[in-house]
Parts: structure tokens; sequence; C-alpha cells
């Protein structure tokens, strides 16, 4: 009877300390205080209060509270949510919060690069009009903060942004009615403070202008925003190099890199992203000037720097037929992992930020793709502002 009377004892405390977690479940659910910014649960991490949303946190309670119940302790937290689960943390406060009242930790940014491939072209059951509906969905429930686009001509992106509640764009395209490289983002997470397009060439602000041996004019856009919970200022920029000539890939690099270098030399250094479509993979002389040279930007390659990867694929471009296109990639070296190394897509920041995952969105719908590229996402975890100090005297 003792051992019974024992288990009976273990229950009834089981049961008490599980009556306090819904108790104070409760209370912070009537209190309605934000979740991301505040403790969740002794079961939770650090980590995780930072990564997870509320509904996730919520989740991750009820998944604790129901481990209680068969093992009287819960000693490992449940695994951390898929990428496209996670919502970018910078939502905690609205619109119209003031940035005297706003976080002080790191925030989760939720950055995305993604070709639409240009809607004009007749691509039979790939053109624009069957897939649009595949594409928006997609974006809405990866949600990134900002998303840079390739490709998209006027009437293309002003359907697209229509069937994207809340976001907003900005760009303009490299030649009239032609294609853009427009950079869409989430009013309610970043406020846009200023931006501009930019040719590359030898004579980047002259519109329209190209040089060296471009087989097209060739655009790059930029914006600077403020994160609205944190005040922290940031600039991203949207290229599509072009994909025959090596010299304007070369020194379209070098342009958008001096244009960009004033612009956040004028604002204190703020973190600087820079997305798109290079077409060239991360063996050529645009990725080392882009991430190794002393006299370039030391960009660090999000793919290469993320904690989690996604999508064990050779290529980001694949001309509709999706992983199959890797069997038409010649093998790396030795040395090389399969995955990513023929990747011309990418998503780089300055200087290198915490990047909690990385993904190669490779999924498809009735066995079609949203694009002939695969978009790429990647979770940055960025730093608040810093603050000036005083001293005395």
């Amino acid at each position: 009877m003792e051992p019974a009377a024992e288990q009976l004892r273990q229950r009834k405390g089981a049961n008490a300390q599980l009556s306090e977690l819904h108790q104070q479940r409760r209370q912070r659910l009537d209190a309605k205080q934000p979740r991301l910014s505040s403790p969740r649960s002794a079961v939770a991490t650090g980590r995780l209060r930072r990564l997870l949303p509320a509904s996730l946190a919520i989740a991750t309670i009820s998944f604790a509270l129901g481990a209680f119940l068969h093992r009287a302790i819960m000693t490992v937290p449940p695994p951390a949510p898929p990428i496209e689960q996670a919502r970018v943390s910078a939502a905690v406060l609205p619109p119209d919060a003031s940035v005297a009242h706003v976080s002080s930790d790191p925030v989760l940014l939720r950055l995305m690069t993604f070709n639409l491939r240009y809607g004009s072209a007749w691509d039979g059951e790939n053109s624009w009009q069957h897939r649009r509906t595949h594409v928006a969905n997609l974006i809405n429930r990866y949600h990134p903060a900002v998303m840079a686009t390739q490709e998209g001509e006027e009437p293309q992106l002003a359907e697209l942004q229509a069937l994207l509640p809340g976001y907003e764009r900005f760009g303009k395209p490299r030649k009239p009615e032609n294609e853009h490289t427009q950079i869409f983002y989430d009013a309610s997470v970043v406020e846009l403070l200023d931006g501009d397009t930019f040719w590359l060439s030898e004579t980047p602000h002259v519109p329209q202008s190209w040089s060296w041996d471009t087989s097209m004019v060739r655009i790059a856009t930029w914006c600077r925003f403020r994160l609205r919970c944190t005040g922290q200022q940031l600039v991203v920029v949207n290229t599509h190099l072009d994909h025959q000539g090596a010299v304007a890939q070369l020194e379209g690099s070098r342009t958008i890199w001096s244009v960009v270098q004033k612009i956040v030399e004028q604002h204190g250094h703020p973190p600087l992203f820079l997305m798109g479509d290079f077409n060239v993979n991360r063996g050529s002389r645009v990725y080392d000037f882009l991430t190794k040279h002393h006299d370039g930007p030391l960009f660090s390659d999000a793919w290469r720097a993320a904690e989690h990867r996604i999508g064990d694929v050779a290529n980001t471009y694949h001309e509709w037929i999706g992983p199959a296109y890797d069997a038409t990639t010649p093998p790396p070296p030795t040395t090389e992992p399969l995955s990513g190394h023929e990747h011309i897509d990418w998503i780089f920041a300055r200087p290198a930020l915490p990047v909690t995952v990385a993904q190669v969105v490779t999924e498809s719908l009735n066995g079609r793709f949203p694009s002939d590229h695969y978009p790429i996402v990647a979770d940055f975890l960025v730093p608040p502002p810093r603050r000036p100090t005083t001293g005395l005297g």
C-alpha cells in the first residue's frame, strides 16, 4: 500500500503544479501581454523566446503540459518550428508604435528573394495567369518582412500586390514597361525611409544606361527601412545581374558596392542586406568579390552562415522541372557539398548576423512550380540600434 500511496501523493502534486501552470497561462492571456518580449514558461528556452510567435508559444506550453502528465517533469524542449511557421517578431508593436518604447532584444527578421519569371512570357501551363495564386499563397505563408523580386513587370507586380495584404512595394523599371527589381515589404513591420533605383553601368544615375559587355540594361534597387519594434535601421538592396557578360557581372557588383557604401556611411552603418539573382555560382569572381576581397563589402552568405539549412538542392534555377534539374549539373569538387554549389540566387548580409534558418523553397503544387527559380528565405537575428552613451563631466 505504501508504493500506491506514494504514487497517489506524486499524482496529486503533479496535478497541483498543472493547475498552477493553467492559472498562470489564464492570467497572461487575460492581461494580453506581448508574448515575444516576455517570459513564457520554464519549459521554453531563451532562444525560443526570441524566435517563436505568440501562437506557437501557446502550442509549446500545451505540449509541455501534456508531457508533464506523462512524465511528471519536462527536461527537453520541443523542436524548433519549421521555417514556414515562424513569424517575424518585429511585428510585436502596432505600425504607429513609438520607437521610444521599443524592444531592446534582437528580433527575428525574415527576408526572401524571388525571381518571379516575367509575366508576359508565354510558358504554357507555367504562364503567370496559371501560377500567380500559387506565388501569392507561398509568399503569404512564409510572410517575409522584406522580399526582393526580380523580372516582375508592372501589371504582374500590381496583381501580386493585390494578393498580398499589408505589403507595399518600391522600385522603378530598368526602362519603361520593362522588368523591375522591386522590393516588397510588410508595412506593419518596417517603415520605408527612402530608396532609389540605379543602373549597373559606368553612369549608375543615368536612366537606361549600360556598359561593358552586358546583354541588356540592368538595375539595382535599394530601400532604407526602420524596424518598427526596435527603431533599428537597415538597408536592403535588390539586383539582377546580367546572364551573359562576365565583365558586366563583376563590374555591376562593384557598382552596387560603390553606390550602397555611400548610403550606409551616411546613416551610421546600419545592417546591409544584398539579395537577388546574380546569375553566377559561388565559385565565381562576383561571389569572391562580394564575400572575400578586402576592397569589397565582405558580405556574409546567409546560406553558408545558417545554423540550419532546408532544401538540399544544387541549383536555385531549375527550368520548371524542380529538383530533377540537378541531374544536369556537373558534380562539385569533392570538398564542396552538393547543396548550394550552383545557387545563383543569394541573400547576403553585412555585418555577419546570426542566421537561424535558410531555406530553398522547392515546393510545387500539382507538379507545377511557382517560378523557374526557387524562392530563397533566411531568418536573421537583428540587434537593436546602438544607443548613445552619456558620461559625467
